[in-house]
């Protein structure tokens, strides 16, 4: 007998360690108190009030480029690399096409939404308390609810905030953050990836 499990949906995470760590936190501390201290972190229009605030409610733009974040960007790559090669893809045409911080501060959370047409899209956690809002994700298979004997697999698999913790998904999986009911702000930074495989 066999029983082959067919569309299952990676979600991968890790830590950055040290030094690389201490490196990135640094640099991203310094990105945070730009749009912080110049007051530049901005709710998208049109979103619900109580969303989160981010560095670019465009999504056109990369903070990694603009701020010349190399050794996150390495580090990335370097995990990206580790998660594409599951699937014996092998390339070095990877691109960070988008990529911006968000500010979720008490009383805000983030809807259930998708990245759209990335192949690869992620979160890393600058600063959080751990209980300041989790990520979930939506399964793919909406189907799963209305049986009686697969149903468990249609309920959001949460991922807990960490310091350090770097997360990806295919840019398709619905997510969303559920609301920070403390009163730290937690500040993470989002990006988009696409890989060419040809």
């Amino acid at each position: 007998m066999i029983i082959e499990r067919w569309w299952p949906t990676p979600i991968y995470y890790s830590f950055l360690e040290q030094p690389v760590l201490d490196q990135v936190q640094a640099d991203f501390e310094r990105v945070y108190r730009h749009y912080r201290d110049n007051n530049l972190f901005k709710q998208k229009p049109g979103w619900n009030p109580s969303s989160v605030a981010l560095s670019d409610t465009t999504f056109l733009t990369s903070l990694i480029d603009q701020f010349e974040l190399e050794t996150f960007k390495i580090e990335l790559l370097d995990h990206v690399q580790k998660f594409i090669q599951q699937y014996n893809i092998h390339t070095t045409d990877i691109k960070i096409k988008q990529s911006w911080m968000t500010l979720t501060s008490q009383g805000q959370s983030n809807h259930t939404h998708s990245h759209g047409p990335a192949d690869i899209s992620g979160v890393y956690y600058f600063q959080t308390n751990g209980q300041d809002g989790s990520i979930y994700f939506e399964s793919n298979n909406k189907l799963l609810s209305a049986s009686a004997l697969f149903n468990s697999g249609s309920h959001p698999i949460v991922y807990k905030p960490e310091v350090g913790k770097l997360i990806l998904f295919p840019g398709f999986v619905e997510h969303g953050v559920y609301e920070n009911t403390t009163d730290n702000d937690r500040v993470s930074v989002s990006f988009n990836i696409f890989v060419n495989r040809f």
